[in-house]
């Protein structure tokens, strides 16, 4: 498989990721039988009022789609996955996420203790060594 060929799937993937996330969301926080009674989704909804995301304009996606393309961005500075790369990149993305009253309420409860753990080691010595670790346990 060519280098031209594998860009297209990886932005095939990330455009799939965030245009399911962008629709998925006006389901975040409902019970699968009222999914279900609603049926397929047709159309860019709005998130259900009192989620994290009710927000948001209908279609626009969420932090899940601003993290993948934190990711994105340190597999290639980095020719590759870097845990250390990763955590720091997510832990700034945080801080500015946190410094934006546009974003911050749409930050989930899960992505803000991950930022805080990793936020947690000021030295920066253990950054994405031992922090991000323990975020996963």
């Amino acid at each position: 498989m060519g280098t031209d060929e594998l860009k297209n799937k990886y932005t095939g993937c990330m455009l799939g990721a965030a245009i399911g996330d962008a629709l998925g969301k006006q389901n975040e926080g409902v019970r699968r039988e009222e999914i279900l009674k609603k049926g397929y989704i047709k159309e860019h909804g709005r998130a259900p009022t009192g989620s994290l995301g009710e927000k948001l304009r209908a279609g626009q996606y969420t932090d899940d789609t601003e993290q993948m393309l934190v990711l994105a961005r340190s597999l290639i500075a980095c020719n590759g996955f870097d845990p250390s790369d990763f955590a720091s990149r997510i832990a700034e993305w945080g801080i500015e996420v946190r410094n934006d009253p546009a974003r911050s309420p749409f930050l989930g409860p899960s992505s803000s203790y991950a930022i805080d753990k990793l936020n947690s080691d000021i030295s920066g010595k253990n950054r994405g060594v031992i922090s991000h670790r323990a975020v996963l346990q």
